[in-house]
């Protein structure tokens, strides 16, 4: 629809206007990133107060499950997020592409391994979920008070 239009528009208004269409959609997804990392720290919180031999039994009685390395791994792409922040305002592409590169290595490579190592959990929920809720009753699951 706005095809027809854009022959009338010159090229350096028109890189202006994706260039703010694109810097936009950054921003969000940034926000959005950085929003699942609060979610996640708030995730692996109990994890890491264990480890630190510091005991809350509001937190231990969530029963949250016990953390992967994977999701420690992710936390890692969240400096890349406050990296392309930067870019956004300073109309840099070289901290865009590193921050491209960050989130690739270290956000969606994770996800990707996680999705591997739960794949067999997964695969056995799916198919005790076809049988009934009979089969499913040996399945650790994450309890939400």
């Amino acid at each position: 629809m706005l095809a027809p239009f854009l022959i009338l528009i010159p090229p350096f208004f028109l890189s202006l206007f994706f260039s703010a269409t694109t810097k936009s959609r950054l921003k969000w997804s940034v926000t959005c990133h950085l929003l699942l990392f609060l979610a996640v720290c708030a995730k692996l919180l109990p994890e890491v107060l264990d480890r630190l031999d510091v005991f809350v039994l509001e937190l231990e009685e969530l029963f949250v499950p016990r953390a992967h390395l994977w999701e420690f791994l992710w936390l890692l792409s969240a400096p890349f997020c406050l990296l392309a922040l930067s870019a956004c305002r300073r109309s840099a592409v070289a901290p865009i592409t590193k921050f491209a590169a960050g989130t690739v290595l270290l956000g969606l490579l994770p996800i990707l391994i996680g999705m591997g190592i739960n794949f067999a959990d997964v695969a056995a929920y799916a198919s005790s979920a076809k049988k009934g809720a009979a089969a499913a009753e040996g399945m650790a699951t994450w309890k939400v008070v």
